[in-house]
Order: structure tokens, then sequence, then C-alpha cells
């Protein structure tokens, strides 16, 4: 009988053998492969197989939701939200055996759930190996969980109506709806992902890839720049592309995708990528860039970036989001796009009002010019004053941060023209004149002026030679009087071009250099330097109502996310408020591409200087006596964390020698406290510089000395506001009424003076 069973399990897998050697596929992950999970594992799994299981499978495996549970656990002390934050859990605990894990953890050590002391948690979770891929039972239990905690979501934003004035336990809430939000998300997108078996790995032949580089390489040649494009396209990394361990791969392709779209190119950079041959290069690095690796493990890449430890883990969700189209060569569905839309938020914001907007205005004031002109055939002569508002009103638009800048004004003049017949005229004006402004990532765009004018002219008197003579002058100074009132309408009409024409064109003038300036500024210190650094500036919205106007907006690289967290709430008579997300910051990091270099600080002085031109960079440091090298970490080298009222810097170290001494494996950690005053924000280094890793406690002295110097404290009094914004008369009446460090955003807000001081959140 035991022999008989043998025979029957040795065909079987006999038979599996040969299925997967027949499979076009099977290299990467066949549906042989999956057949052979989806029974049971009913004979084991080869190893080269097991590894590619790993590789493709492993986005969707449970990682247990530390940020949401730590979440729950501090909102779950509130007793109005106990009973809720303890259904969350349970429902939380059962999703868990729905999804299979990498490996089986030790129950004892395992930290999963803080549940209070009367609740039970099972644990009766799958390996990956073990897993059955087409068990619909556990699918259809993972949906009625995922249902029941969309429900758990709408019940807690009911609660946060029900909170009111109660605004501590209101924060706790609005967090922890938010986390469970993106993990509802995260979760449903990895059940899309466990009914879409993911495509075959890239079937390029390395003839073909040549091929493609070749060809890329004949444009590039025949360009003036030649050394420049083969530099920027990486074209000698391209022709040793085979060599490249997948990860790399994906990574390098991911790169060159975005330099065959560059966010500020010129129309003959344009121009010259839109060559037919970086089509068919353009094609295989799509299938490049959908590779899985066995680092992939989406919840685990969740949690690691939102407890800050693994910046890049954000990269690896938002490839995820934006693989499946690569792959599957569709539109994304919807839950991929939801993946997107959450961690790919904006990081930066601004709103203000346009009462702002007009106490930030100067007013020209009233103005006095002689007049000579010709009107009619006519020289004309006299004096004219003009009195000028300026105001700003905002345009109602759904789509576009857009406002006019409106100058109303008066012209009254006095002249005469000397011929045969002198006359003389007053002439009163009134014009308003409007420039339409817009606001958009890409800078500031206006259209042409227009104003509209009404004038009246009043013959004063009017002399002819014949007014001596009797009876004569009186009739000849009627004639004359007759015909220049005829020509006044023409004179009216004359006149109320010309005022048009100037209004306009001196509008226009005014502004367009004003914002040449401003745009040339941002060019120059800004643009330039998001080009350099391969970073966009993208607008995701802007509204414009009949008062205000906001945009947000995403700074990040193509594979970079944005904001995930919800942003602080601005008060409610806010006049300007901007707010911004850690990610902004360490997306900026990351393009310095630190991680694994090694410098003298002299090296790393000049090349922060290179990266950075218009920044003095080193004037301040300490240099130490002796020889100084670093080499930063192989990932995350600098980070930056901004929580609890304060942002730290994280500076992770691979090694470092001084002199004759040396550490290794180590992370700097420089925390800035963020204080306020009425106009004032003040940056201070609270405490000691932290170390943690491997330097013995009798060394942590001479190393907190070395990074002391790199990051120094600051005058606590130094305040960073601008003194040209804290000395403007204008802005007198406005007070910081919030600064905010927290979830990973910096806000800030100014409003109108009032009577309870400053507000913080």
């Amino acid at each position: 009988m035991i022999r008989k069973n043998w025979q029957k399990k040795r065909r079987i897998l006999l038979f599996l053998i040969l299925f997967v050697l027949a499979s076009p596929v099977h290299t990467v992950l066949g549906d042989s492969v999956l057949e052979n999970s989806v029974q049971g594992n009913a004979a084991p799994i080869a190893e080269e197989q097991n590894a590619a299981l790993h590789q493709t499978w492993n986005l969707i495996c449970w990682a247990d939701p530390e940020v949401l549970l730590t979440e729950l656990e501090e909102a779950g002390k509130a007793p109005i939200l106990s009973e809720w934050c303890s259904g969350v859990e349970i429902l939380i605990n059962d999703l868990s055996q729905t999804f299979p894990i990498l490996k089986q953890c030790d129950p004892e050590t395992r930290r999963l759930f803080r549940f209070r002391a009367n609740t039970t948690v099972k644990n009766t979770q799958t390996t990956l190996d073990e897993w059955n891929f087409q068990d619909t039972s556990i699918r259809a239990r993972r949906k009625d969980i995922l249902t029941l905690l969309t429900v758990k979501l709408q019940e807690g934003r009911e609660l946060q109506r029900k909170l009111g004035a109660d605004l501590d336990t209101l924060f706790l809430l609005t967090r922890v709806t938010y986390t469970l939000q993106r993990r509802l998300i995260l979760w449903n997108h990895c059940d899309m992902l466990l009914t879409t078996p993911p495509g075959p790995k890239p079937n390029i032949s390395e003839a073909e890839w040549l091929s493609s580089v070749s060809n890329v390489k004949k444009v590039a040649a025949a360009h003036p720049y030649m050394e420049t494009w083969f530099s920027y396209l990486r074209l000698e990394t391209l022709k040793q592309f085979s060599k490249l361990s997948p990860t790399q791969q994906r990574d390098i392709a991911w790169q060159i995708l975005g330099r065959l779209h560059p966010n500020h190119a010129d129309a003959s950079q344009k121009q010259f990528l839109a060559h037919e041959n970086f089509e068919k290069l353009e094609t295989f690095l799509k299938l490049y860039a959908s590779i899985r690796s066995a680092d992939d493990c989406l919840m685990a890449a969740a949690e690691a970036y939102e407890k800050a430890e693994d910046v890049k883990a954000g990269n690896r969700l938002v490839m995820e989001s934006r693989r499946f189209e690569l792959e599957q060569g569709h539109e994304l569905p919807a839950q991929a796009k939801f993946l997107e839309d959450i961690y790919r938020n904006a990081n930066l914001r601004l709103y203000v009002t346009e009462e702002f907007l007009n106490s930030s205005l100067p007013q020209p004031g009233s103005e006095e010019r002689a007049i000579q002109e010709t009107m009619l055939d006519r020289m004309v002569y006299g004096r004219g004053v003009s009195n000028t508002k300026l105001n700003i009103e905002t345009i109602p638009d759904e789509n576009h941060f857009r406002f006019g800048l409106f100058v109303e004004g008066t012209m009254n003049s006095s002249t005469y023209s000397p011929d045969v017949v002198t006359v003389y005229n007053h002439t009163d004006s009134k014009y308003r004149a409007m420039k339409e402004i817009l606001f958009s990532s890409e800078g500031l765009k206006t259209l042409p002026a227009v104003a509209k004018v009404q004038s009246q002219i009043q013959l004063q008197n009017l002399r002819t030679p014949l007014d001596a003579i009797p009876v004569i002058g009186f009739v000849a100074n009627g004639v004359a009087r007759n015909q220049a009132q005829a020509k006044q309408k023409n004179a009216r009409q004359i006149s109320e071009q010309k005022i048009h024409r100037e209004v306009c064109e001196k509008l226009d003038e005014g502004v367009e250099n004003k914002l040449d300036v401003a745009n040339k500024f941002l060019e120059e210190k800004f643009f330039t330097a998001l080009s350099r650094f391969e970073l966009a500036l993208e607008e995701l919205e802007a509204k414009t109502t009949e008062d205000s106007a906001v945009i947000r907006m995403r700074l990040a690289g193509i594979i970079q996310p944005g904001a995930y967290t919800a942003r602080p709430i601005p008060p409610e008579n806010s006049q300007i408020n901007f707010q911004v997300h850690e990610s902004a910051a360490n997306n900026f990091l990351q393009k310095f591409h630190l991680e694994g270099r090694t410098f003298t600080l002299e090296e790393l002085i000049q090349y922060l200087r290179s990266r950075l031109p218009n920044c003095k960079i080193g004037e301040r440091f300490i240099r130490p006596k002796e020889k100084f090298i670093l080499t930063f970490a192989d990932q995350n080298a600098v980070t930056v964390k901004l929580e609890n009222g304060e942002f730290t810097v994280c500076l992770a170290v691979k090694s470092l020698s001084v002199g004759r001494r040396s550490w290794s494996n180590f992370v700097v950690e420089a925390s800035y406290q963020v204080e306020s005053g009425p106009l004032a924000v003040y940056v201070s280094r609270k405490g000691p510089v932290h170390l943690s890793g491997g330097i013995p406690a009798s060394q942590q002295i001479v190393v907190r000395g070395v990074f002391s110097k790199v990051f120094p404290k600051t005058d606590q009094n130094n305040n960073i506001l601008p003194e040209k914004f804290i000395q403007n008369p204008r802005f007198l009446n406005l007070e910081l009424d919030q600064l905010v460090v927290q979830d990973g955003w910096l806000g800030i807000s100014f409003g109108p003076k009032s009577t309870n001081g400053i507000v913080k959140y």
C-alpha cells in the first residue's frame, strides 16, 4: 500500500516537472508553479521555483500594521473611542489570517496586537509556500472583513462629527481614521494582486537590447553635445545592462524613463528626445521597470516608510502603483490609482486670501504732469493730475490659482490749444484696468491688460482775434464755440483711446517687468536646481474663490512619494498659510545620491557646493585638526523627520575615521525645536546630538563632538522670518496664529492680531 502511494506521488511529481519545463515562463512564475502551490503543495517546490514564487507573490504577504495599531492603542484610551478601536483591532486580526506570510514567526516573540487584557488573539497564518491561491472561500472571507472595516471607517468619521470642541480626542481619531483609510486601500490592492497573476519576466534578447542601445547612441553621437547626452542617458551603463541585478535594472530603467521625458526641457531637447530610436528603448525600459524583486512586500514597505525606518520604501510603493500599467499593458484599475493617490499626494500647499494680497500691495498715490500733445491736428498744452489706486481681486476658478490686478483712477486736466482760435478745456476721466495673473507650478503667467475709460470734456473758455470788436467779436466767438463743441465728441473719443492705451501699456509694462524678475529668480534659483536634481514640481490642485486662492503641489521624482498623512488645519481667520510635508525634503535629499559614497570633509563640502552652487555651504564648519573620512550608509544616508513640534535630521554612517580612530554602522540624529512669537519663528537644537548603533559608550563623547560641529546649536532668539516681512508696516496688523510640526507636516499661518495670542495645534 505504501509502495503504491509512493508510485502515485512519483508520477504526479514527474508530470509537474515536465509541465514546468514545457511552460514558456517557467523561469519566473509559470502556471505550473502556481498550480503546484494551488493544489496544497502536493509536491515539494524546488528551491529555484520557491525563490521565483517569493519574488512575484511576496508583494501581497501580510505585515503587521504597527503604525495603525499604535494609533488605535493611543486613541482607545479615550472612553468615547475605546469600543470603536477594539472593534477595528479585532477585524484587523481576522484579516491577517486571510493573507499569506513569508515565514512563520514565533508566537511568543511576535508583537502583533496591543490588545487589552480581555481580548484573545488568534494566530493561524499560512506561509507563502503553503498558500492556496485558488481557495475562493479565503477571498470571500477577506472581502467580508474589508467591507466591515470600511463600515468601521465610516463610523469613525461619524464619531469625528460628534466630538465637537474636544480637539485632543478629535486629533487622535482623525489621525487613526486617515491611517485606516490608507491601510484599507493597501489591503484592497493586495487583494487585487492575489487574483491578478504577475506578468512574465521581460523577454528581451541580448541582441535586441544592444541593437536598441546602439541606435540611440548613433542619434546622440550626431548631436553637438554628444558627451552630455551619453552621460545623461547612461549609455555605457545600458550596454552592460545584462550584467546587472534585476533590482539594479529596475532602478536604472525608472531613472532613464524619467530622463526621456524631462520636465524643464527646451524645444530643441524635446525634439531630440522625440526621435523614433528612443521609442524602442522606452518600450524595453518599461518592461524592465515592471520587474519585481524579493524586497517587494507592500505591507512591510508601508510600515517601514511610515515609521521613517526606510524612506526609500516609499519609492517601492510608488513603483507598485505604476507597475501594473507597465506589466499588464492596460489602464490602471481603481485600486492601483488609489494607491498612487494616497502615497503621491501633494506635499506643498499655499493658501492666501484677497485681503492679504491687498495688504501687501503698495499704493502709487497721485501724480502731476505737464501735457504737450497733438489732438485733431492741433497742439494742446496744460497740466494734469492723476490719482491711482491698486487693488487685487481673486477671480473664481475651479482649476486655477487666479487673480486680477486692478488699477482704478481719475485723471483731471486743464488744457489749452493755441491757434487762430484758442480753446480752453477741462477734462475729467475715470478708468478701470485689469491685468490677469495665474500662478502655477511653472511660475507666474499673465494675460494682456484690459481697460475701460469714461471721459467728460467741458469747454471753459474760447478766444478769437475778433473778440475786441463789438458785435462781430461776439458772433465770431459764438461760431467758434459751436465748432469747438461739435468737435468735443471726437476729442473725447480720442482722449479715451489715448488714456486706454496709456493705462494698458503702463500696467502691462509694470507688471511684466516685475513678474519677469520673479520668474527669472524662480528659474535660476529653483527650477534649474529641480531640473539638475531630476525633481518635478507638479500642480495637483488649484482653486480660486471670491475671496481666496489655494494651490497644492507635489515635489518629487518620477518614482518618489508625496505626503500621506492628514495635514494640519489652519485657523479659520488665517490670511496666508503655507504647509510642507517631510517627503518634499526627503525627496530632495535622496537626489544627492550620497548612499555608499566616501568623502573627506573638504570633498563633501565641494560636492555639496557643486550640487547647490547658490548656497554657502561649509563656511561655518569648524575643520577638525585630524584627517576626517566619512562613508555614508548604503540606504537612507540623510533623512528628515517632522514630529511633535520638532524636526530631526538623521545621518546614517557606514564608517567614520578621524585620525587613527574609526567607527562603523551608526546613526546620528540632531533634533531641532521649533517655537514661535507674534511675528517670529525660532529654531534651536534640542539637547546634544544623539547616537545609535555600534559605538561604545566610552567613545560616544568623541563622535558627538565631531557631529556637534556639523549640526551646531543655534541662537534661541534668532528669528528665521525675513526682516523685510517683520518690518513691513503693511503687515503690522498680522501675527503668527499657527506654527505646527506634526505627522510629517510643518504648517505656518498668519492672521489678524487677536487678544488670545498665538494659536498652537
